[in-house]
């Protein structure tokens, strides 16, 4: 898997500081406070959930990026599962217990039968050997269950990757024609966790152009009201996803780590040379 230089660059002036730290014999409390920064950079992904309402075409759109029909469509709300897609040389399923996280490994035939017991799992992990996936690599696209889904275990898995996210693929299908209260609500969270999103109108072969183009500039006008900022609105459909590929592969894995960090390894640099000016 390929990795981000900056997570790389974190990681080294850490363990530097962290040597400082025993040298000049500094309270524990400061090597505890960069080693927990540290075991959280160490494992930090760049998960990439997808979401909006249940049937807005999340599966479709990600199985048209993958060419091939992996996810399950046009299934009801209690049969769908958060699900990682991952690159992999080979195929396997990995699904993670509701009550105690354990993983148990699947084949890809029994795809089908994990997710129709949701309650059983809290999301599942595909490892798949898709160019597509590969080429995104360090971020992992996360296919989320509908936000109006009625199961208890899809609000945990959508509480757990709304905190992992770093970045957010928001998809309002074309039918709906606008983005609703509840979406914007999760807009306004992730932008209060320094986090981004990008919108995509779904199914927009359901349209006229003309039609999806009032669609994006109305939905474009209620995100700039909503958030004093300007957001392009992208339209998609399941045979036509380049949109979708463009931010993809534009999404800069050293600039996602910043937007995490950088803020936070700042303001611990800056207290401990307070620190050590107060002793000296």
């Amino acid at each position: 898997m390929s990795d981000s230089k900056t997570r790389k660059q974190y990681l080294k002036v850490i363990n530097e500081i962290l040597e400082l730290i025993s040298e000049l014999h500094l309270p524990e409390s400061f090597a505890e406070n960069f080693s927990e920064l540290r075991t959280d950079i160490h494992d930090r992904e760049l998960i990439v959930p997808v979401i909006g309402h249940f049937s807005a075409g999340k599966s479709a759109m990600l199985n048209s990026l993958m060419n091939s029909a992996v996810l399950p469509v046009g299934i009801s709300p209690e049969t769908t599962l958060a699900t990682e897609l991952r690159y992999a040389p080979s195929e396997k399923v990995i699904a993670y217990a509701s009550d105690d996280g354990a993983p148990r490994c699947f084949a890809m035939t029994e795809f089908s039968t994990v997710i129709s017991q949701p309650s059983k799992w809290l999301y599942v992990t595909l490892e798949l050997p898709y160019k597509s996936l590969q080429d995104i690599e360090p971020m992992v696209l996360v296919d989320m269950p509908g936000f109006n889904s009625p199961i208890e275990q899809h609000s945990k898995a959508i509480n757990l990757y709304l905190d992992r996210g770093v970045f957010y693929i928001v998809l309002v299908p074309a039918d709906a024609g606008t983005v609703d209260r509840s979406i914007i609500l999760q807009m306004e969270l992730i932008r209060s966790m320094g986090r981004n999103f990008a919108v995509f109108i779904s199914k927009s072969d359901l349209k006229t152009a003309d039609e999806i183009e009032k669609i994006k500039k109305h939905i474009e006008d209620i995100l700039r009201d909503e958030f004093d900022a300007a957001y392009r609105v992208a339209a998609i459909n399941d045979k036509n996803v380049a949109e979708l590929t463009q931010v993809l592969s534009s999404a800069d894995p050293d600039e996602l780590f910043k937007s995490i960090y950088q803020e936070n390894l700042d303001e611990k640099i800056n207290s401990l040379i307070c620190s050590v000016r107060t002793e000296l």
